[in-house]
């Protein structure tokens, strides 16, 4: 496309070369669903104040959002972005602002910011790529703030570049990055997952892991019952913040609830998990 003032909108796009603006201004792009592209879903160059929203972009063997050269004052904000080699790369621009968006599984980075200054990115849900946040060593000066970038493979931000900063986000794996007050990595940490036997997994802040074993000096102890059978795997600080939570289908009860209640509730991917069932068990455990 080469024009300015442009709507692209309601479109269902599959085996294509998805949707590229090239030369414009002021483009609006919202409420597509492109998969399965022969490149990047959305592409935009030399196309500053552009728009891109509330998009479903997902399966493409290029980038879900790529803004490139050329495209300063260009908002992303409120995309499903899924399952792509890279989430959203913003290339060689400045002052693109990325807000709100959910990205995940991408084979590469959920987001990364390559060669690009003054970037802004705050609210973001990054999760289940292989790098969450990327900043390469060729940008600087861009801001990431109350992000979550969890649960990703080998890091969560990595910051190669010089100047960027960030406040009040959560992360679990980290580098070269310090949020503003805290003493490395991010101000909020994730959650951990942990996997263990008969098909529990449990979740905890990563502050406080997780211990697996013996009972030691201030640990104390959450008993899983599950058909019957009684499986100590469960152990929290003794400053009872780490929060236990059972995955899974199978018959289970809370023991020991009254050495180490679970915490105030912590963010949880809710489709994923939730709260022990109450059971007789339960009652019986419970403090009085």
């Amino acid at each position: 496309m080469d024009s300015s003032t442009i709507h692209v909108c309601n479109n269902w796009l599959t085996y294509t070369n998805g949707i590229a603006v090239i030369s414009s201004t002021h483009v609006s792009i919202y409420s597509n669903d492109v998969f399965s592209s022969q490149n990047h879903a959305v592409s935009l160059e030399y196309s500053q104040n552009a728009s891109v929203y509330t998009n479903t972009l997902h399966d493409n063997p290029g980038s879900g959002i790529f803004v490139g050269i050329g495209t300063g004052g260009t908002e992303v904000f409120s995309n499903a972005v899924r399952s792509n080699s890279r989430g959203i790369e913003i290339n060689n621009t400045d002052n693109v602002t990325v807000t709100g968006n959910i990205v995940q599984k991408s084979t590469g980075e959920g987001i990364a910011v390559n060669g690009a200054t003054g970037v802004a990115l705050s609210g973001n849900t990054i999760s289940r790529n292989n790098v969450g946040l990327f900043f390469d060593e060729k940008g600087g000066q861009s801001t990431a703030t109350n992000n979550e970038v969890c649960y990703n493979t080998a890091w969560d931000i990595f910051n190669g570049g010089k100047g960027n900063t960030g406040s009040n986000n959560t992360c679990a794996k980290s580098w070269a990055w310090q949020d503003a007050g805290a003493t490395s990595g991010c101000s909020l940490k994730c959650i951990g997952w942990y996997q263990y036997n008969y098909g529990y997994q449990f979740q905890n802040s990563s502050k406080y892991p997780l211990s697996f074993g013996a009972s030691g000096a201030g640990v104390r102890a959450i008993t899983w019952i599950r058909s019957g059978k009684t499986r100590s795997t469960c152990r929290c600080p003794s400053a009872l913040v780490s929060h236990c939570v059972f995955h899974g289908s199978a018959v289970n009860a809370w023991g020991g609830r009254r050495r180490c209640p679970p915490a105030s509730p912590i963010r949880t991917p809710r489709s994923i998990t939730r709260r022990p069932t109450t059971t007789a068990a339960n009652r019986a455990s419970a403090p009085v």
